[in-house]
């Protein structure tokens, strides 16, 4: 069984207010495995990823030295991150249906 957390960022024009959210959600996160959604205000998704533990690849995407470009511009639109909890990365993977019907950019190198 999986559990399911969401949270919902500030707009990316209220700085104070989204970074204070921001790291409040950041803390939260579990050193578990499992799959994280990264969705725009409209609901589209922008990415999926996997990870062995969800704190610490979550946390990477709000470095304050973000190197990459492409990077950077997906961190400005997030609106909303879901995470589900697995058992195992590759669990995850296969087990969630939802995952399987979205064709965008899946991480799998983790």
């Amino acid at each position: 069984m999986s559990d399911i957390e969401t949270t919902i960022l500030p707009p990316s024009g209220d700085d104070a207010a989204r970074l204070a959210e921001l790291k409040d959600f950041l803390r939260t996160l579990p050193l578990k495995p499992g799959i994280y959604r990264m969705l725009a205000q409209d609901g589209a998704v922008l990415y999926v990823g996997k990870a062995k533990s969800l704190k610490s690849r979550v946390s990477s995407y709000f470095l304050k030295q973000v190197p990459s470009p492409k990077t950077r511009a997906l961190v400005a639109r997030i609106h909303r991150i879901d995470i589900t909890i697995t058992a195992s990365v590759s669990s995850g993977l296969a087990k969630d249906p939802e995952l399987s019907a979205i064709k965008i950019d899946v991480d799998t190198k983790n």
